[in-house]
């Protein structure tokens, strides 16, 4: 899903949501196979865009996994860019 603002003033504001399943099946048989739900918000303005990615994760050991990943790029007056990505490991 994407929406779009027209903010009157010549610039958009957009904003998404992408919704999906993740599989996750080792080479080696003797690991955990792991399922799970992935969603992913983003939101682009004047100068910058915003991603953040949300994965939950069941083993098929009975573990859980969780994974959040924020990416964050800016464009200031000058044309510099700044860019960040804040990652909290896999957590079971």
């Amino acid at each position: 899903m994407v929406h779009t603002t027209d903010l009157g003033d010549g610039t958009v504001h957009v904003v998404g949501t992408t919704t999906g399943t993740v599989t996750f099946v080792p080479d080696d048989p003797s690991q955990p196979s792991y399922a799970g739900h992935l969603t992913e918000r983003s939101g682009a303005g004047v100068g910058t865009i915003t991603i953040a990615n949300n994965i939950v994760l069941h083993g098929s050991d009975g573990s859980l996994g969780k994974l959040h990943i924020l990416f964050h790029l800016t464009v200031n007056a000058n044309e510099m860019v700044t860019a960040s990505i804040d990652t909290n490991r896999l957590t079971c």
